[in-house]
């Protein structure tokens, strides 16, 4: 039971007390593992190499003509349109595409920072750093800055 003793906005956060006797066991060592990835693996991006090649061609022949992509194409029609509702910015798609080339699978998420999901952030964000530490070529973080 929490006793609030002092003044207290809306705050976002608060304690707990746990108890381990031991160890933890295989099963719960892969539930939080799996917990992780969930978190930190949300959704495949399902996107190809050559999708990406085709909207940064799209986006330097509007840029080189100093228009502005809808004057120059039908969104609807733009073989690019998927990926420029995706709002990527240039060197992220760069790196997307790297990944790719690599034979890795890209991965996307929101991380809301309404309640507790700030404490999701800081634990991805610590968990992306110890992929980036101990990386064997298996990891590449390209956008985990959850700072808002």
């Amino acid at each position: 039971m929490k006793i609030r003793t002092d003044f207290v906005t809306n705050s976002s956060s608060s304690s707990y007390v746990v108890a381990r006797k031991g160890e933890l066991t295989e099963k719960q060592k892969n539930l939080i593992i799996d917990y992780v990835i969930k978190e930190c693996f949300r959704e495949k991006l399902e996107i190809s190499v050559e999708e990406i090649d085709t909207y940064l061609k799209l986006m330097a022949e509007v840029e080189k003509s100093g228009g502005r992509c809808k004057e120059m194409y039908e969104c609807k029609s733009c073989p690019g349109a998927r990926l420029c509702d995706m709002n990527y910015r240039d060197y992220e798609l760069r790196s997307i595409r790297d990944a790719l080339v690599k034979g890795m699978d890209v991965y996307t998420g929101i991380v809301s920072f309404e309640c507790n999901e700030g404490n999701n952030a800081n634990m991805m964000e610590k968990v992306w750093d110890i992929l980036e530490k101990n990386n064997n070529g298996n990891f590449i973080g390209i956008d985990t800055d959850l700072s808002y």
